[in-house]
């Protein structure tokens, strides 16, 4: 799986805010990418590993393939926030769309200023919904593997199925509350039709952007956030041709794949999109 681009916006109380340190980690992935200027490190986790040793679910690793054994970090150390900033020049709009929201800008002690803090990164991770396509539907599975998840079930909030052809025509479906139980590994929790002939429309892409901005709002994104990440992959979410599967990450994943630390007391919100691109024969 690829990380695409998460940003962490900052909304600072009244009054002055101290310089703080973000930490963020990625269980079974490196990131590789980020701005501003931060410490990056690659670690193991050696007590996970004995311990699957000691129980005989592995015999041996080498290190050459990414797995959840491996944890990629990053430490922003005084960060400060700022009303406004001056910002990198560009004319990308992957770092434009981002900019558009009422938070404060951040300024590092390297002086490099963003409104945002970005990371990405890749890793060897099963996607929190499974899903196997036939000539008539696509099933929608459990993960395989659900050890880390430590309550007894998690939800997502909001699924689409969506096909975008080279005309600019498209079709969707949304499912919504997607129970995953954490004794139930592999089940099925889904089975979505393909989409007839009929089902295809020029104005279903405007729906479905509609369709996801209501879930990223609900998810708790401010309404310039969600208009945010929608324009950051607008040719991946809208323009691109193919059939592909988003979701609401649940938190549960999030918590744990990807851990986030702030220095200072705080109220966090994280909303991911997940993206499935299905392959036809």
């Amino acid at each position: 799986m690829r990380l695409e681009t998460p940003v962490i916006y900052f909304y600072p109380p009244k009054g002055s805010t101290p310089a703080f340190d973000v930490d963020v980690k990625f269980r079974g992935g490196i990131l590789g990418e980020f701005y501003p200027k931060a410490d990056a490190s690659v670690a193991l986790d050696v007590e996970r590993i004995g311990s699957k040793m000691q129980a005989g679910v592995v015999k041996s690793w080498d290190g050459a393939t990414l797995k959840d054994y491996v944890v990629g970090s990053l430490r922003w150390k005084r960060v400060t926030l700022r009303k406004a900033a001056s910002l990198p020049p560009t004319k990308s709009r992957v770092w434009l769309a981002p900019r558009r929201v009422g938070s404060s800008s951040v300024a590092t002690p390297s002086g490099e200023n963003e409104r945002y803090l970005f990371y990405r990164g890749v890793a060897n991770l099963a996607a929190v919904v499974q899903t196997q396509l036939s000539s008539t539907a696509v099933r929608l599975r459990a993960p395989k593997h659900l050890h880390w998840l430590s309550q007894g079930s998690m939800t997502i909030a909001s699924l689409w199925l969506v096909d975008i052809k080279s005309d600019g025509t498209a079709a969707f479906r949304q499912r919504d509350q997607i129970v995953i139980p954490r004794s139930a590994p592999s089940s099925e929790l889904a089975e979505l039709p393909l989409f007839a002939v009929a089902d295809y429309t020029v104005d279903h892409l405007a729906d479905l952007r509609g369709s996801m901005k209501r879930a990223l709002l609900a998810s708790g994104l401010f309404e310039d956030e969600a208009e945010a990440m929608l324009e950051t992959w607008k040719d991946s979410y809208f323009r691109n041709p193919g059939l592909r599967v988003f979701y609401v990450v649940p938190n549960e994943w999030t918590s744990y794949f990807l851990p986030l630390r702030i220095s200072v007391p705080h109220q966090l919100d994280r909303v991911l999109m997940g993206r499935i691109d299905l392959l036809r024969e």
